[in-house]
């Protein structure tokens, strides 16, 4: 674990549980992964949430559906201009549905 002291008072931090918090290991891995890995990963989890908040997924759903993304597209780590970001955040979006689709026939 880690220690914190601040105003006195000693703050304890356990390691996050990375079966529990599933996004935070798919954040971390998107991050050693580099290039636009993050910025696909923020967007697969930004359009995942907006499913989940208009009663379109399950909230368990999320972190499934942002971890196929962030595996399934395939995007060079090279290039992280602007608009290498904008169209990596779009292709993301893009692929969530496409794969929701998927999910909510299953369900049916």
């Amino acid at each position: 674990g880690y220690e914190l002291a601040l105003a006195g008072e000693t703050l304890r931090f356990e390691a996050p549980d990375g079966k529990t918090f599933k996004c935070l290991d798919i954040a971390v891995n998107s991050l050693k992964k580099g290039g636009l890995y993050p910025a696909v990963m923020n967007a697969a989890n930004e359009k995942a949430v907006e499913l989940f908040l208009n009663d379109k997924i399950a909230f368990l759903d999320i972190a499934d559906i942002v971890e196929n993304t962030v595996n399934k597209i395939k995007i060079s780590t090279d290039s992280v201009d602007i608009d290498a970001v904008m169209s990596a955040d779009r292709l993301a979006r893009e692929y969530v549905m496409e794969s929701v689709g998927d999910l909510v026939c299953k369900q049916l």
